[in-house]
């Protein structure tokens, strides 16, 4: 090994490595392999990423970003360097800063199923539903159809909750698209059954609400 990074002349080798050694939780061996290329390379975009990979690992958020940084000084529209940029930044709470950066990656990569998914609950957050619901779409054939049921239901539970004072046909009409894709999934069965009692609908409030008791234990109907 030590031989291997004296010699690390060659970038292609030596980011390959180090990516290995990333992998293998050896993250101070992987620095010092990418410190080796980077003085040989010092244009290396991939070795600058995975540095960045290697400093984020360790919990150094600057150094990391610094890193990403320098890849993206070297190309503005590298998709890499810009979804781990973007993934960072949410880590570290900088949602503006991640959301730029992964749409950015996203544009450029627009087939990435696990980009789009990270996206879409980026969209979540910032509360654009309908951006997110098109991506999980756009991700939907890669996606087990458990797995996207669920995660649509996520998506229409958040939606229903944030509609729930100001237009609540339109939240009704979400949450029980929820409960359909996923019977289980306790907060949409909860505010479902409360609309529906309010509704005067109380026998299928009570069907709704034992699905997701018989997986749970309990279901406490949301109330006002």
């Amino acid at each position: 090994e030590a031989a291997f990074r004296a010699k690390a002349a060659s970038a292609t080798a030596g980011d390959a490595y180090a990516q290995a050694l990333l992998r293998d939780g050896r993250d101070k061996d992987a620095e010092d392999v990418l410190n080796t290329v980077l003085a040989a390379h010092d244009k290396d975009l991939r070795a600058h990423v995975l540095l960045g990979d290697v400093w984020s690992a360790r919990h150094y958020g600057q150094k990391a970003l610094d890193e990403y940084a320098k890849a993206l000084a070297l190309n503005p529209d590298d998709a890499t360097a810009l979804a781990h940029q973007g993934k960072l930044h949410l880590l570290l709470g900088h949602v503006p800063e991640a959301k730029a950066s992964l749409m950015r990656a996203l544009a450029l990569r627009r087939g990435d199923r696990d980009l789009s998914l990270q996206v879409a609950d980026l969209q979540v957050r910032t509360g654009d539903w309908a951006g997110a619901l098109e991506l999980l779409e756009r991700a939907k054939s890669g996606l087990d159809k458990a797995v996207y049921q669920r995660r649509r239901a996520l998506m229409l539970t958040a939606r229903a909750l944030a509609l729930e004072d100001s237009d609540r046909d339109s939240a009704k009409a979400f949450i029980l698209e929820a409960v359909k894709l996923a019977p289980t999934l306790a907060p949409a069965a909860a505010l479902a059954g409360r609309f529906l009692a309010e509704g005067g609908e109380l026998r299928r409030a009570s069907r709704i609400v034992a699905k997701a008791w018989a997986q749970h234990g309990s279901v406490r109907v949301l109330t006002a």
